[in-house]
């Protein structure tokens, strides 16, 4: 236990509390694009490291004479490292996932068979669809006129009639054929309440992920998923 008298130094609390501020904005910003989430932090940081210069242009015409010491500029400066740092991460996930600003990616090439894999969570609950004996993930072809995957999944959420609080691609698994590969864009899709569609889809803690009864490509598919760590893998 600390001793009543023990302080976080000055420097370490500006991290801190630097890093709180941060953390709001990345939730705030509820976008599934990682280069659009990854230039508005980069802009709000920038902002915020420009009030701060303003600041000190403000006290230098002042106090032309002060001496501005290093923990004068720790804000500005702790500021500009995580802008750096939590937007560079976003922007180069959004590279690994082909993502850009405008679109979720660039049009997927034609000679390649497009799938969904979607799974559903609802607080800690992860939903699955049953099938016979098995539990398995939402998976299904695109349908022929359509090339990029977000817009086939507003589509297939739509036809289900289901509410999504937010959907989020985590990865992308492609499986390498001789004549034709096979993309499977895999998406989390987080509900606040049931349609009749998914009251039959069985609720699965995410304790007893590692135990449903499915095939080991689902398995392992959808325990990737729930880390939320993107991926792209080809097998």
């Amino acid at each position: 236990m600390l001793p009543e008298n023990t302080m976080i130094p000055p420097f370490v609390a500006r991290i801190l509390l630097v890093g709180l501020i941060f953390f709001i904005i990345v939730n705030a910003i509820q976008t599934p694009n990682y280069k659009r989430k990854g230039w508005w932090i980069i802009i709000i940081g920038f902002l915020f490291t420009l009030y701060f210069i303003g600041g000190f242009v403000y006290d230098y015409i002042q106090n032309p004479g002060v001496i501005f010491t290093f923990s004068y500029f720790s804000y500005p400066v702790t500021i500009a490292a995580y802008t750096l740092i939590i937007g560079g991460f976003y922007l180069i996930s959004s590279k690994k996932l082909n993502m850009r600003y405008a679109k979720y990616e660039v049009p997927i090439k034609k000679e390649s068979i497009k799938y969904l894999f979607i799974v559903y969570k609802y607080e800690d609950y992860y939903l699955l669809k049953k099938e016979g004996t098995l539990q398995k993930a939402e998976f299904f072809k695109f349908k022929k006129s359509r090339y990029y995957h977000d817009m086939e999944m507003s589509s297939f959420l739509g036809e289900k009639g289901i509410h999504a609080s937010s959907t989020e691609m985590i990865g992308k698994v492609i499986k390498v054929g001789k004549k034709q590969d096979e993309e499977i864009f895999c998406y989390m899709v987080t509900i606040n309440q049931f349609n009749e569609y998914l009251r039959s889809f069985d609720q699965v803690s995410k304790f007893k992920l590692t135990s449903i009864k499915s095939d080991d490509f689902t398995r392992q598919t959808i325990l990737r998923m729930a880390l939320k760590t993107p991926f792209e893998i080809k097998i």
